[in-house]
Order: structure tokens, then C-alpha cells, then sequence
């Protein structure tokens, strides 16, 4: 945002010279056009319209509409000129600035691409979003309070640089934070997995790994033509450390070139089974709840895959563990539940008579995960939230077993597993990313111990 101070003059201007914000997120109703010119009709025109230097209109639209409707285009209105143009943003900013706590209406569909950070940042609060939601849609779930645990819920503010000077994390290191571990090294070599698991295996892993081209300055920008390349080191050491009974998922989804995606994650599933011997298991349907944005050749994207990979076909497979309240699934059932006779399972109208069936009892997930939106982790540019590993540990692993992130980045990984009692290990290449899980494990967990150990990962 630009820094440069910006000054209003009055002015007069002519209604048909001005140029309506074709986005304005304010909605004009008939009923506020209405109380508007009765309050004209008393008091005068108290509030002026706000314009740049073009006679683009910034604020006053509803005033604008009510002038045109009294006296015509030809009409001469005072009006406050701003000395430049301004922004996008800070368009945005004036209008919330100035209505956030004011009666009226907002139009949902041009807010929804807005950044909802912005949006509070400028005086929002979270509870007046969540009461604006339309149906489900999260635009409260990216501010508001979640359920979730704390861990979940940094704030977005980037201090991971600031965090490394506090913990001074190194390549090499190990870190032991209670019973989970930290490696800071390359996941593409063995010694850095030799130094964290010292010999043990891995009963699951779960992943997002750098998408290619995306993200340059964190990730370093892989290019599509070389990933399943770059990708092959990845998965031999996981296939090395990966138990017998364990499972691989991998977050993964292929960026948009102009008008088609690339191909590349279809490229790397493909190779996984025909060059590298994995066994597919299952394509997930990550639903990200989030804020559908305006759209330029396509509609944005709300979803992701979550692709699950194994060794061998005696996977652990827990489905009861993730089992979810449902109004469909009979709990119980009534006084002729188990009767055959069709004649007496009918009611007078020829319909099923439902007395028999009490609901509300547990339903078996699929495989499309309805999951909120993360919010960054302490600054970390591409945090997922930890309801997604935790489905995987819950769904696939026992308590006390061993997980493992590769690309660890904030820690939310090593999070779900230490709240389901499993063991959480974590591969991260960048020691101030480390330094983000470190302080997160350290903030959302107080009293856990962390430490730094030797070299080879034992105490």
C-alpha cells in the first residue's frame, strides 16, 4: 500500500460527469433511497460524495442515485476531490474505513474476493463477518474463533525471521519437543532421515510438498518438466522408512497455465505406481471452505487431492475412529423395525412409517473432506489446516505410532499428531521454519519440553 498522503478539496461536479465504482460492495435498496431523500426533504444534503480525479465516484453511491432520481445527469452537486488516484486497495480500505460499523447493506459477492485479513484489519470484526456468512460460505471462518485447538489459530503475522533469532535453529540440528521430533535438513537425503528416526520406521506419512513453480522464494520454484525428477529422492526415502502396515498421503494440486492446468501431479501419480512400485490406494476430495473470488477464464479453486500410496495392501485401516454424527443413519429402531410384511410397514397414505427409526447415529465418512480454510501459521506461507493430517492419523494409525512430515514447514503435522497421542517427526530444509514449529509447539503446548540434541538424533 502506498504511503503517499492524500488530500481532499472541495468541489462542484455535474451528477452525469461522475463515474459509479462498478464493484462497490455497498448495496443501494429501494427502502434506504427512500429514507435518504425523506431525510433530504428535512434536513437538506447533509454528506458529499467522495470522487478522484477522473470523477470516479470512491464513496456516496447511494447519494449519487438518490440526486440522478431528484434532479437529473444535468444537476451540479458539491463533492470532496481526492489530489490523486486512488489505489485498488485503498478504495477498498475507504469504503470499509467508513461503513464498517454503519447501517446498510454489503454485497456478499463483492466482498467475497476481498482479503479477509484487509477486511478486519480496516474494522471488521470478526463477529459482525460471521453474522454477514450467506449459507455456509466461511468468510467468519477465516477470522472468527474456531473450535479448533490452539495451535490451529496463530495469528497471521510473519515472524518466522524474528522466531529464528530466539531459537537459533542450524541445518542439522535435531530438535526433541516432548516425544516428537524436528530434523532441520533436506527430506531428498537419507542421512537427514537417518538422523531423525535412528533406526525406527515411520507408520504413516503425510505431506504437501512444494507445488511446482509456486512459491519460488520459500520453495526455490521446482520446474514442472523437472518434478518427478526432483520428486524421486522424495519418495525413496520415504518408501525406506515407511513400515509395512503404514500409509503415504501427499497434498499435491496442479497449477493453471493460462487456459489448462499443467499436468505434472498427474505425471508424478502415474510414476509413483509405474516407475517407483506404490500401490494407489485412494484419491481424496480435500473441500477447502473458503472465499469464492471473481474469476477471470475460471472458476477458483476449491478443492485439492490428497493422494494415499502404500508398500503393501496390509495397510492399517481405522474407519470407525473417524465415524461422524449423521441425520440419516438410524441410531436406534423402534416397534417393527425387523418386520418383513410390507402391508404393515405402510402407512394409510402408502408411505414408509417412520416411527421405527430414531436418527442421529454415526455415518462412515467418504472420500470428499469438507475442512475450513487454514489461516497462516505463525507467517508460513502455505499452512494447511490440522483437521487434514488428523483425519489420515485418526483414520489410519494406533495410538503411539510414528508420523512423519517431510516438509514439515510450520508444524502442523507433528500438531495433529501430538493431539491424537500418536508421535510426530518433521523434515524441514529452512531453519526459520523450524523456529516457527518450535515456537508453536511451545505456545499451543505449555509446559512441553524442547531441546536441541546431538547430531545423531539421540540424547
Amino acid at each position: 500500500m502506498t504511503t503517499t498522503p492524500i488530500t481532499w478539496a472541495n468541489c462542484q461536479v455535474t451528477l452525469g460527469e461522475l463515474q459509479p465504482w462498478a464493484d462497490n460492495p455497498r448495496l443501494s435498496t429501494k427502502a434506504q433511497a427512500r429514507r435518504l431523500l425523506e431525510s433530504w426533504q428535512r434536513f437538506g444534503q447533509v454528506q458529499t460524495i467522495a470522487i478522484g480525479p477522473g470523477g470516479q465516484v470512491y464513496d456516496g453511491h447511494q447519494r449519487l442515485s438518490a440526486l440522478l432520481t431528484l434532479h437529473g445527469k444535468s444537476y451540479q452537486v458539491d463533492a470532496r476531490r481526492s489530489d490523486r488516484e486512488l489505489t485498488d486497495e485503498e478504495r477498498r480500505a475507504l469504503v470499509v474505513t467508513l461503513h464498517a460499523g454503519a447501517v446498510g447493506a454489503w454485497d456478499w459477492d463483492s466482498l467475497s474476493g476481498w482479503e479477509a485479513g484487509l477486511l478486519q484489519e480496516w474494522g471488521f470484526d470478526s463477529d459482525t463477518l460471521t453474522n454477514w456468512q450467506r449459507d455456509v460460505t466461511a468468510l467468519g471462518n477465516l477470522l472468527a474463533s474456531e473450535e479448533a485447538d490452539s495451535a490451529d489459530a496463530e495469528p497471521q503475522i510473519d515472524r518466522a525471521a524474528e522466531l529464528q533469532e530466539i531459537w537459533q535453529v542450524k541445518p542439522g540440528d535435531v530438535w526433541r519437543i516432548g516425544e516428537h521430533r524436528l530434523a532441520c535438513g533436506d527430506c531428498r537425503e537419507p542421512e537427514t532421515w537417518g538422523r531423525l528416526l535412528v533406526g525406527a520406521k515411520a507408520n504413516g506419512v503425510f505431506t504437501s510438498p512444494p507445488y511446482a513453480e509456486q512459491r519460488e522464494e520459500q520453495y526455490g520454484g521446482v520446474p514442472t518438466a523437472e518434478y518427478v525428477e526432483w520428486w524421486e529422492a522424495v519418495q525413496a526415502n520415504i518408501k525406506a522408512n515407511l513400515a509395512g502396515d503404514g500409509s503415504f498421503f501427499v497434498n499435491i494440486k496442479p497449477h493453471a497455465e493460462q487456459a489448462q492446468r499443467n499436468l505434472y501431479v498427474i505425471d508424478l501419480v502415474c510414476s509413483m505406481v509405474r516407475r517407483w512400485a506404490w500401490l494407489f490406494v485412494e484419491e481424496f476430495c480435500w473441500l477447502r471452505t473458503g472465499i469464492p473470488q471473481q474469476v477471470v477464464n475460471r472458476f477458483k479453486n476449491q478443492f485439492e487431492p490428497v493422494y494415499q500410496f502404500v508398500n503393501f495392501d496390509g495397510f492399517k485401516f481405522r474407519p470407525e475412529s473417524v465415524r461422524h454424527p449423521s441425520d440419516s443413519v438410524p441410531l436406534a429402531l423402534g416397534p417393527g423395525a425387523g418386520d418383513t410384511n410390507a402391508a404393515r410397514r405402510q402407512g394409510k397414505g402408502g408411505g414408509a412409517i417412520q416411527g421405527n427409526r430414531i436418527v442421529q447415529g454415526l455415518a462412515y465418512p467418504g472420500n470428499v473432506l469438507d475442512l475450513r480454510q487454514n489461516a497462516d501459521a505463525l507467517g508460513h506461507a502455505a499452512a494447511f489446516p490440522v483437521a487434514l493430517p488428523d483425519f489420515f492419523i485418526r483414520a489410519y494409525s494406533d495410538v503411539g505410532d510414528v508420523w512423519i512430515d517431510p516438509f514439515c514447514g510450520s508444524g502442523t503435522t507433528i500438531v495433529a499428531a501430538h493431539n491424537n497421542k500418536r508421535i510426530g517427526m518433521g523434515i524441514e530444509q529452512k531453519p526459520e521454519y523450524c523456529a516457527v514449529v518450535l515456537e508453536r509447539m511451545a505456545t499451543a503446548f505449555p509446559g512441553i519440553e524442547i531441546e536441541r540434541t546431538a547430531d545423531d538424533g539421540r540424547r
